[in-house]
């Protein structure tokens, strides 16, 4: 049996080479740009406010490590990472909302799911009568028909 390509799948792969091209050339752009500013900005250190850190941050964690180091980053990716470990540990931090001791027991555990709840036979009443409007509503629907 022998192997021969599609004339749509020679089509395809070439397409999937030139989309690939030209984002390679979209980031050795983007690479340059960074060092071209980090040139004329020099050792000073930027700052950056909670919201550029916390996009810089998810942004870096969906790409890993091993990826941020082949790029050419501002900030170093240990860095990044560290901000996000940092902001995943604050999101789920409750430390403000605890308090010191044991919780105060509840004043009637349960009390309220079974007050609610109608005696027996007040739901069979109800059942009933439900009935009865039904079978009478029947009655008047064949009537009407007649």
């Amino acid at each position: 049996m022998s192997f021969l390509l599609q004339p749509w799948q020679i089509l395809m792969a070439c397409l999937c080479g030139l989309v690939n091209e030209r984002q390679q050339q979209i980031i050795e752009f983007q690479n340059a740009q960074i060092q071209a500013l980090l040139k004329q900005h020099g050792r000073k250190r930027l700052l950056l406010n909670d919201d550029q850190r916390r996009l810089l941050a998810a942004k870096a964690h969906a790409i890993g490590r091993k990826a941020l180091l082949q790029l050419t980053t501002i900030f170093t990716p240990d860095t990044i990472l560290r901000w996000h470990r940092e902001l995943v540990a604050q999101k789920f931090d409750s430390s403000d909302k605890r308090q010191p001791g044991r919780p105060p027991p509840r004043a009637k555990p349960f009390s309220e799911p079974f007050s609610v709840l109608p005696p027996p036979k007040v739901v069979e009443a109800q059942r009933l009568s439900d009935f009865r409007l039904i079978r009478g509503e029947a009655r008047i629907n064949a009537l009407r028909k007649d």
